[in-house]
């Protein structure tokens, strides 16, 4: 059992399963947010469908994990005002244009707006989009390599 795992259980006074364990485990070792998908995946060899997407609601509930709602999808990630008490937990994501993932700018906040009187709201997802770092830079060399052969052509008009 990975330690953080264990911990983050114990302290949200969560039953220490194996389930929870191997979610935790598996999200710790990640930048960005994770689709169920992809965890129903992973873990399709210790537990079935409903036991993952139940435990992602436990420990969602539990402030553990936070799940962000993207094209229809729901992504989860490690809560970081849960590992680190310093990081606002109303914060931005940033998802990738080119590779798809997401990430969570935890030292940014959220600026909650005032509502209209009647309005409730459950959640904030705000999510800026665009390219990450290492797919910036293939755009800015393929972008470049246009440019050059855009370049050579014209000087070869001549």
């Amino acid at each position: 059992m990975h330690y953080l795992s264990y911990q983050l259980l114990k302290e949200a006074r969560l039953s220490i399963t194996k389930p929870r364990e191997k979610i935790l485990s598996y999200l710790l070792r990640y930048e960005e947010a994770v689709s169920g998908h992809t965890l129903e995946y992973e873990l399709k060899d210790i537990c079935n469908r409903s036991t993952v997407y139940r435990n992602l609601n436990a420990l969602s509930k539990a402030n553990i994990i936070h799940r962000i709602y993207l094209d229809g999808e729901s992504r989860y990630k490690i809560h970081p005002g849960f590992l680190y008490k310093k990081f606002n937990i109303n914060h931005p994501h940033f998802e990738c244009k080119k590779c798809g993932r997401l990430f969570c700018l935890h030292d940014q906040s959220i600026h909650k707006p005032e509502l209209p009187d009647g309005f409730v709201a459950e959640g904030i997802n705000y999510i800026i989009y665009g390219y990450c770092n290492a797919c910036s830079k293939v755009k800015m060399e393929s972008e470049d390599a246009q440019k050059m052969d855009y370049l050579i052509e014209k000087q070869n008009q001549k």
